[in-house]
């Protein structure tokens, strides 16, 4: 059962709580859209659902995207 609000942008998900969050997100039903300077570590969240978006953050937002307004957080930021 998903527990999900929407999509979800997560910045370093190549290792450490990037990763940790995104994995978890997934788990519960997230959409989620990955990003990483290592790309090719992202395999894994794409094998379990996440949409990668590359090497950088996108340039535009992903598609079904709408802004919540919500300010943004990235990996190792204090909520």
């Amino acid at each position: 059962m998903s527990t999900s609000s929407g999509p979800v942008l997560i910045t370093g998900c190549s290792s450490g709580i990037g990763l940790a969050t995104a994995t978890r997100l997934i788990e519960r039903g997230y959409p989620v859209y990955a990003t990483a300077r290592r790309a090719e570590t992202l395999e894994a969240l794409e094998r379990r659902g996440a949409v990668v978006l590359g090497s950088t953050s996108p340039t535009r937002n992903p598609p079904g995207w709408r802004s919540s307004g919500s300010r943004p957080t990235t990996a190792g930021s204090a909520l």
